[in-house]
């Protein structure tokens, strides 16, 4: 999951003094948030790896400080044996311009895990078809003007009785760029049709 926010406040702030101390007091945070809520839908969940992303702070219209820490998470269900993790950050980093010329780096992460699932899974696209479509990765910021999709790594997986009828890879034909030149997403989609039994 991308995105997965935590917001920490302190009070009073500090910003307008130099920031010295982060906040540390947690307002929000969106993992236990969704984790409550598996639980209460009898899902037992566990945090199988996490990687901190942008960690921003800045002070509220009531001189509270207010930080927020961008997560990248990947959760296990308990019936899932985890083997091994690894999380790290790209190399390269997005950035974002603030008032004075100055401007803020904001890391991008990733994270990975090795897995054991009793399940028998198969790979909906390759039951179909022996041709790989690559569906990874345009530029960062979309605005490539050809494809550069060159590898696969966003699956549809199926088991049991159903049976696939058809897949397809989207959003990565020219056509499917915006009236402004931009892919639809850095990632093409793929989409499956399946017959229930």
């Amino acid at each position: 999951m991308q995105e997965v926010s935590r917001f920490l406040t302190q009070s009073p702030g500090d910003f307008l003094a130099g920031n010295p101390v982060q906040a540390q007091d947690v307002a929000l945070d969106f993992l236990d948030k969704l984790l409550s809520a598996l639980s209460e839908l009898g899902q037992n969940y566990t945090v199988a790896a996490y990687v901190d992303n942008s960690d921003v702070e800045f002070i509220s219209i009531t001189a509270d400080d207010i930080r927020q820490v961008d997560r990248e998470v990947i959760l296990a269900r308990s019936d899932v044996t985890v083997t091994a993790s690894q999380t790290g950050h790209y190399v390269h980093r997005g950035s974002v311009p603030l008032p004075g010329g100055n401007s803020i780096d904001i890391p991008r992460g990733w994270t990975l895990v090795d897995l054991i699932v009793d399940g028998g899974y198969t790979d909906t696209w390759m039951d179909l078809t022996d041709e790989p479509s690559p569906t990874c990765c345009q530029s960062d910021d979309l605005v490539n003007r050809s494809s550069t999709l060159s590898g696969r790594i966003d699956m549809i997986f199926h088991r049991g009785d159903l049976t696939p009828l058809s897949a397809s890879v989207v959003g990565n034909q020219i056509e499917d760029r915006t009236a402004s030149g931009l892919w639809p997403s850095d990632h093409a989609g793929v989409v499956a049709t399946l017959s229930l039994p």
